[in-house]
């Protein structure tokens, strides 16, 4: 039977609250100890026994909880800029302003936006008893077998606690308004707190009376929450456009309220602790989502590299194939095979890729020659113009590069089984392996340098003659030799990065999946750089292109070095 208010002391739920706390602290703090163990010099140092010696964590356990608090911090910051960058463009685009700044923000308004997404969004969206996560909850409920009837309720009262406190610097910012005590700011603080545990028990009772434990009510409610959260989203932007607003402080101030407030956060709280059904919602949610996850693991991998599958060529080698590269022997003969195998696949990418830039090519000559006839700008140099298309194509060489899909086909295809011979392993073979992969790479990225340069020479070099009226005789053609020189580096970066990658930390598993955090890491970074440079449109292209050379030479000639000398020994399978 489950634990009632009246069975289970106060003590008892913050104690799970500190137990889970604990745990989860814990379960950190070890992914971060088994993160630095497989650092190179690292890793050698830090002893396995550190796992399980808590009280030796206690510094790290300190850090980690002011990290949390930190981060806790940093989203409600980021929360209430996003109120108040909201209420600006709406003011703005409503007329009710005449420009965006803080101090033109009508604080009702961003008391409007704080009222609808989080005494009602958040609290209908965002509550605990709905979203236990598959994480802690899963380990505590499904691993450890704690008793959900304690639990979930202990994690309920835990993350209002925390809200409330996370949300103080809220209260303090409202009281810098005229209009505003330090008084009004906590009292609006303390009844969102309370609108949000009325909306945990308003869960409990959908899911009690609804029967959300099937799966079929369980995704009709969603959809109805998915409804009327974009309704909440939507309502302060329409009442501030129709100039329909109401004084929210006059409401959620009034002693009425808060006393309507009061009296539902009790109710709540005693239909919480008193609710019978925790284990079933336990079930419904996190276990059940857990036997799913386990379920379609293998099917979820294996859909990764799906088209990469459909796309092999089983008749590839044939007789046929046998005499076409009977010049060819070792591993340039086992790679070629590869290759030839997966034609249709790298065919396929490389036409597409080959396709779109070439109609951007004409689309774009079209437009300029058609608009230069009605241009009266005076010529420009490179150096002189204020758009450039080359930073642009750094970051599109990085989602039309065709490295990360050719690593994911060589491991699915290749390397998952011959990692597991020897002779595969030593250096030797994967030397050879590697240089005969990145000219592939670089072949089938060659359509799309083209492309790239084709596009940024054509733009920021023969602009002129395409988008004024000038002749080919006035264009600096000295400054055709930088710019290929920055394509051809892009296209060397993106074709040797993603397999250099591939072979220093090699982050597939034989089940097809990606366990790698310092893989995820790399390809993050690379990521935000190609962002990046999709914003240095206006940036000074002579440092540009002589940051992007000496850069690229100096990653590329250090990249050789570490395959020649550690590859053999990274290039495993996990």
């Amino acid at each position: 039977m489950s634990h009632t208010a009246t069975k289970t002391p106060a003590r008892t739920y913050f104690a799970m609250m500190l137990t889970s706390r604990k745990i989860s602290l814990s379960v950190t703090l070890n992914r971060f100890i088994f993160f630095l163990t497989r650092l190179p010099i690292i890793g050698k140092s830090i002893p396995t026994s550190l796992y399980g010696e808590y009280e030796s964590k206690l510094g790290l356990v300190i850090i980690a909880n002011i990290v949390r608090l930190l981060k806790r911090l940093l989203m409600k910051a980021l929360y209430l800029a996003l109120l108040f960058a909201s209420s600006m463009w709406a003011s703005e685009m409503s007329g009710s302003t005449e420009g965006a700044s803080l101090s033109s923000v009508s604080y009702n308004h961003v008391l409007l936006f704080f009222f609808f997404f989080s005494y009602i969004g958040a609290g209908m969206a965002y509550g605990k008893a709905m979203n236990l996560d598959a994480s802690l909850d899963l380990m505590l409920i499904d691993k450890l077998r704690v008793d959900s009837a304690i639990y979930i309720p202990a994690r309920i009262f835990e993350r209002k606690i925390i809200d409330f406190f996370a949300s103080i610097p809220y209260a303090f910012l409202l009281a810098t308004s005229p209009e505003y005590s330090i008084l009004d700011g906590f009292l609006i603080v303390l009844t969102m707190s309370m609108s949000k545990m009325t909306f945990e028990a308003l869960y409990l009772l959908f899911f009690k009376h609804f029967s959300l434990s099937q799966k079929r009510n369980r995704k009709f409610f969603n959809y109805v929450i998915l409804a009327v959260a974009i309704a909440v989203f939507v309502a302060p932007y329409v009442l501030i456009f129709t100039d329909k607003t109401f004084s929210v402080s006059a409401i959620v101030l009034h002693p009425i309220f808060i006393l309507g407030m009061s009296i539902a956060t009790v109710l709540s709280s005693l239909y919480v602790l008193n609710f019978r059904q925790y284990r079933e919602l336990a079930w419904s949610s996190v276990v059940n989502y857990n036997i799913a996850i386990e379920k379609n693991k293998k099917n979820k991998n294996e859909k990764n590299f799906a088209t990469i599958k459909n796309a092999i060529d089983q008749n590839a080698n044939t007789a046929e194939d046998q005499m076409l590269y009977s010049h060819l022997s070792g591993y340039a003969y086992f790679n070629r095979i590869f290759v030839r195998r997966h034609r249709k696949h790298f065919n396929k990418h490389m036409m597409l890729r080959a396709i779109g830039l070439a109609a951007a090519c004409l689309i774009y000559i079209g437009i300029t020659t058609f608009s230069r006839f009605f241009s009266n700008n005076p010529n420009t140099t490179v150096s002189e113009r204020d758009f450039h298309i080359l930073p642009l194509c750094f970051g599109v060489f990085y989602f039309l590069s065709l490295g990360r899909s050719a690593t994911a086909a060589m491991f699915r295809s290749c390397d998952s089984a011959m990692l597991t011979y020897p002779f595969y392993r030593e250096s030797k073979a994967v030397l050879s392996n590697f240089y005969h992969r990145f000219k592939t790479i670089l072949f089938y990225n060659l359509p799309t340098f083209i492309g790239i340069m084709v596009i940024s020479v054509g733009f920021d070099i023969f602009g002129n003659f395409f988008e004024r009226q000038t002749s080919l005789m006035s264009i600096n053609y000295i400054e055709l030799i930088p710019y290929i020189i920055s394509c051809t580096m892009i296209w060397i970066f993106f074709s040797f990065h993603d397999l250099f990658i591939y072979y220093i930390i090699q982050p597939y598993t034989s089940e097809l999946d990606v366990k790698s955090k310092i893989f995820s890491i790399v390809q993050g970074v690379v990521y935000y750089i190609s962002w990046m440079n999709l914003q240095m449109a206006n940036v000074n292209m002579t440092i540009y292109m002589s940051v992007l050379i000496v850069a690229t030479l100096l990653y590329f000639i250090i990249g050789l070095l570490c395959i020649n000398k550690f590859s053999a020994k990274t290039f495993r399978l996990r």
